[in-house]
Formats: C-alpha cells, sequence, structure tokens
C-alpha cells in the first residue's frame, strides 16, 4: 500500500511538472494576474506534494520502527504478552497513519486531476482564442488591401471628374465663342 502510495505521489508529481511547463507556455503572453493566479496554484500544489511525501517518509519509518519492537518483543524471555500487546499497538497506529496519508495521498491525487481538467481547459479556451485573433488578423489584412484599392478608385474617379470638368469649360468656353461670332456675323458687325 506505501509503494502504491509513493507511485501515486510520484505520477502526481510528474503531472504537476508537465502541467506547470504547460501553462508557463500558455501563459507567457498573458496578463500577470492570470499568469500569478497559476504560479500561486502550482506553488501550493508544489508544497502539499512535498508535505505527503513527508508524511509517508515518517509513516514509512513508524512502521518500520513498530515493525523493529514487534520482533525484538518475540524474542524477548517473558513479558512477551506485554511487548506483543505494545507491538499491536504500535502497529495499529502506523496503520492508521498509514491510512491517514492515504487519503490524503487520494485527496491530493484528486486534486491534482482537478486541476489537470482546470488546466485542459484554460489551454483549449488560450488556442481557441488564438485562432480568433489570427482570424481577426488575417480579416484585419483582407479589409486593409480592400480599404487601400478602394481609394485607389476613388481618387481614379475623382481625377476623372475633374478631367470632365475641365472638357466641359473647355467646349462651354468655345461654344460660347463660336455663340459669339455667329451672333456678331448675323447681326451684321464686325
Amino acid at each position: 500500500d506505501a509503494r502504491a502510495a509513493e507511485r501515486a505521489l510520484e505520477a502526481m508529481e510528474s503531472n504537476r511538472r508537465q502541467v506547470q511547463v504547460q501553462l508557463k507556455l500558455e501563459l507567457s503572453g498573458s496578463a500577470g494576474s492570470a499568469r500569478q493566479e497559476w504560479d500561486l496554484r502550482l506553488s501550493e500544489w508544489a508544497r502539499e506534494v512535498a508535505s505527503f511525501r513527508g508524511e509517508l517518509e515518517s509513516a514509512r519509518e513508524e512502521h518500520g520502527r513498530s515493525a523493529l519492537r514487534l520482533d525484538r518483543g518475540h524474542g524477548a524471555e517473558g513479558g512477551l504478552d506485554a511487548a506483543s500487546r505494545a507491538g499491536r499497538n504500535n502497529a495499529s497506529q502506523s496503520t492508521e497513519m498509514l491510512e491517514r496519508s492515504s487519503r490524503q495521498l487520494e485527496e491530493a491525487a484528486r486534486q491534482a486531476l482537478e486541476t489537470e481538467e482546470v488546466s485542459r481547459g484554460v489551454m483549449e479556451d488560450l488556442s481557441t482564442q488564438r485562432d480568433v485573433i489570427s482570424n481577426v488578423r488575417k480579416n484585419m489584412r483582407t479589409i486593409g488591401s480592400e480599404l487601400s484599392s478602394a481609394r485607389q478608385s476613388l481618387s481614379r474617379m475623382l481625377q476623372r471628374a475633374q478631367q470632365n470638368r475641365l472638357v466641359t469649360l473647355v467646349i462651354c468656353a468655345v461654344l460660347g465663342l463660336g455663340l459669339t461670332v455667329w451672333a456678331l456675323c448675323f447681326l451684321g458687325l464686325p
């Protein structure tokens, strides 16, 4: 049972390291408050794992000590019942401590899985947001090129309108001059 708890603890520590690396990569460009919040959570998680590791080690040592006391009690002459009871008490206490540590490790593993799920959700959200931002950038580039094309078309249209106005003024002037000459000729004036 202690080996299983140790394996669970190692898996949880490895998981924490992976999530920490992934979060650091994903949050490298994010705001400071989100990054600080996740750094805080990861450091708390690391402290919990270290605490559980210490409790597991102390439970293992206590179990080893109580096992040694049991062996010595059986080898002694007389007082077998007192030594046996003391050994059983120590074994019972060690078992209870080991069970408490196992429950705490299971709770830590559950919290680690929940944290992993949350971090996966955050990473998926960040990935979706990254895709949205890249699509917005692409659309903005398209809009920018279309706007510049529209500006060029408008400036060409304005130039043509000015040219047409100038041509119209010239035609009006020539027509006016022609009508003046005709009127003078018709009236017989020099």
